[in-house]
């Protein structure tokens, strides 16, 4: 993790440029949806682990195991003075281009990527 260097998102939305083209609208639903269900599971980690454990198969007896781990990811994933200075989801082109130099320099990546070729925020204004 990012106590030994590594600072990558743990995740993300992805789409094509077409997509983005083709149907701006579309992904900007979705994205504010998308942000709306994590803050939701942000205000009611309790709710949300109840509607995990009911809704996946094996998972009804782990209550207890889902609420830890949604407020863990609410502390350390979801959570960051940028997500708190922009809202959840905010991603920085600093931290992107760490990521993707990272990921050339290990081999991941055949050829470097700028991380304008990779990501945008302009779906991410905060309202």
């Amino acid at each position: 993790g990012a106590d030994h260097g590594w600072k990558a998102y743990g995740s993300g939305l992805f789409t094509s440029e077409k997509m983005i083209k083709d149907k701006p609208d579309v992904v900007a639903r979705f994205v504010k949806a998308y942000r709306e269900a994590f803050d939701y599971v942000v205000a009611h980690p309790e709710e949300a682990a109840e509607i995990t454990a009911k809704a996946a198969p094996g998972y009804a007896e782990k209550k207890d195991v889902l609420l830890a781990q949604i407020n863990a990811d609410i502390a350390s994933t979801f959570t960051s003075p940028d997500t708190k200075d922009h809202g959840l989801g905010w991603m920085t082109k600093t931290r992107w281009e760490e990521t993707l130099k990272t990921l050339t320099d290990q081999g991941v990546l055949k050829a470097p990527l700028s991380a304008d070729d990779v990501f945008t925020d302009k779906f991410l204004a905060k309202e």
